[in-house]
C-alpha cells in the first residue's frame, strides 16, 4: 500500500483511509449490492502506533498527499484528531484531516 501511495502525488489525488472499520459485514447484502454500500461497523484499529507510521513513511520521501482519515470507533478519535497535525508542511492547507465516518 505504501508503494501505491507513493505514486499518488503524480495524479493530484486525495487519499482517504478508514482505520478501525469493519467493512461489508452483512454477507447477504454484500452479495446483493456489492462492496462498500453501507454495511460497516465499529472495529478495533490494529495499533495506533502502526497507523501513525503509515503517513510518516510517505512524508519521509515527500510523497504524502492530501489525506482524509475517517473513523467510526470513538476509541481512536483523539488519536485521529491529533495525528494529522504532525504532518502539515506549510504548503498544503489541511494536508491531513480527520472526518467523521458517516
Amino acid at each position: 500500500m505504501v508503494e501505491l501511495c507513493k505514486m499518488n502525488p503524480k495524479r493530484g489525488w486525495v487519499q482517504q483511509f478508514h482505520p478501525g472499520t469493519m467493512r461489508n459485514i452483512n454477507t447477504r447484502m454484500f452479495r446483493k449490492k456489492e462492496a462498500d454500500t453501507g454495511f460497516s461497523s465499529i472495529g478495533n484499529p490494529r495499533g495506533t502506533y502502526r497507523i501513525s507510521k503509515f503517513p510518516d513513511l510517505l512524508h519521509q520521501e515527500d510523497k504524502l498527499i492530501r489525506t482524509i482519515l475517517y473513523n467510526v470507533n470513538p476509541a481512536a478519535t483523539a488519536m485521529l484528531i491529533i495525528m494529522p497535525g504532525n504532518f502539515h508542511d506549510g504548503r498544503t492547507p489541511g494536508k491531513m484531516q480527520r472526518e467523521t465516518g458517516w
